[in-house]
């Protein structure tokens, strides 16, 4: 910043309009640069003479249109809540009482509404059939307040009807798992998508078991993948009992796996 030793070093020599800002130059050859914001903020000419207070003042309105802008660019690629662009413009430098009047001024032209920002996201992720916490958990993520929060209300009843519309598409996911599996890992996806233990329970509750035939089908196609697996390097007792306990694992049932391999073993000494 120029110096202030004497009163014509802080005399205005020149003044040039850029595209984007205004050029201060002084006597003693230093150059301030400044906003246009900041330079109608003053009544400035060649050949005036200004205080150092003047010119903190002129950079203090140019930082702030600088950050003000940054804000209203973010704001015009997508919505933001309010404690975003906080977090936005602390990390360009801003302090608390300059971010305080830039938000002020973006929320009076409501170019920021937590309100309106809350229910367009519930709406749009019970379209895609999330349940209550997990858009509870976005909200709070993108800095929604708990006294907008409280007033959210998510009927039973729609979670429920969510819950029912994801089901297919999570049986889809996992036909290729023992029931027993299936129906767990149903479980958890749905707990995964923001819907209760009591929602998640009942749902998964309604998952029809496979026919005998199809869930010997896949435990007989899973049987014969492990057993390629395992004898590049098992055989005989150890080979039956790593496939046994995988098999196990993967949610078949004890009987099941049993026969199958006993099946296979009489076919093989024929």
């Amino acid at each position: 910043m120029p110096s202030a030793t004497s009163g014509k070093d802080i005399v205005i020599r020149n003044i040039r309009v850029a595209k984007k800002h205004i050029i201060l130059t002084f006597f003693n050859r230093e150059k301030i640069q400044i906003s246009k914001e900041a330079y109608l903020a003053d009544y400035l000419y060649k050949g005036k003479t200004i205080s150092e207070t003047e010119i903190k003042k002129l950079l203090a309105i140019t930082a702030s249109s600088t950050l003000l802008s940054y804000a209203l660019a973010l704001l015009s690629k997508k919505p933001y809540t309010e404690a975003e662009i906080v977090e936005k413009l602390k990390k360009k430098g801003s302090d608390e009482q300059s971010t305080a009047l830039i938000i002020a001024k973006i929320k009076s032209s409501n170019l920021i509404n937590d309100k309106l920002f809350t229910q367009n996201l519930v709406a749009y992720d019970s379209g895609r059939n999330y349940g209550k916490n997990k858009i509870i958990r976005r909200l709070k993520n993108r800095g929604i307040k708990e006294e907008i929060l409280n007033t959210l209300v998510f009927p039973l009843e729609d979670e429920q009807k969510k819950a029912e519309q994801l089901l297919p598409k999570l049986v889809n996911r996992y036909v290729s798992l023992a029931f027993k599996n299936q129906k767990r890992r149903v479980y958890q996806a749905l707990i995964a998508h923001g819907f209760s233990h009591e929602i998640a329970r009942q749902v998964s509750n309604c998952l029809k078991s496979d026919s005998k035939e199809t869930e010997r089908a896949k435990l007989l196609k899973d049987y014969q993948i492990l057993e390629k697996r395992y004898a590049r390097k098992y055989n005989g007792y150890e080979l039956r009992q790593r496939i046994f306990r995988f098999l196990v694992n993967k949610g078949y049932e004890y009987q099941d796996i049993k026969k199958v391999m006993e099946d296979i073993t009489n076919e093989n000494d024929c």
